[in-house]
């Protein structure tokens, strides 16, 4: 079987409240139990991770090194805004290189997406031609409150172009 690259999507947005809130916390180790299987389940398989906020980052390029990882998941800085999907979908896609058969995205979302069905769909097409398989895990509560996000921010994270 093939290697594959994988690309992690973690929330950094203000739903994670900071990093060492219990959500940011149970995150982390989700990540590590996913990366710890994706590195052990191939010797070639590598991860890396992109910071989700409001602004996008990457915190480690793909990587067989666990503890590289995680430490660049606990150095993640929590914004006090929304995800930033569509350049996080984008940046991820950027590291997975060419020459590699299987490709994988995985976001993990506590909030809600505030972006166009549309947008989202473009870019899922995009993704699907090149080959790259996206998942989401999403592991908030929808209906609950989101600090840090007035209605004035919210409406113009809806109509961003």
């Amino acid at each position: 079987m093939a290697s594959e690259i994988t690309v992690i999507c973690m929330d950094t947005s203000s739903w994670m409240q900071n990093n060492r809130s219990p959500m940011f916390l149970a995150q982390a180790e989700a990540i590590e139990l996913y990366c710890k299987e994706k590195i052990d389940f191939h010797p070639e398989n590598r991860v890396g991770i992109v910071a989700m906020g409001d602004e996008v980052y990457k915190l480690v390029e793909p990587t067989r090194d666990l503890q590289k990882i995680m430490s660049s998941i606990h150095g993640a800085q929590v914004d006090n805004d929304s995800m930033s999907i569509l350049d996080a979908l984008e940046m991820a896609d950027e590291f997975l290189g060419k020459n590699i058969i299987y490709k994988r995205i995985v976001v993990f979302a506590r909030g809600p997406v505030y972006w166009f069905k549309h947008d989202l769909r473009e870019i899922g097409m995009k993704l699907k031609e090149k080959g790259v398989a996206v998942d989401v895990v999403n592991f908030g509560d929808k209906n609950g409150p989101k600090p840090g996000l007035s209605q004035e921010k919210l409406r113009r994270k809806i109509l961003r172009p």
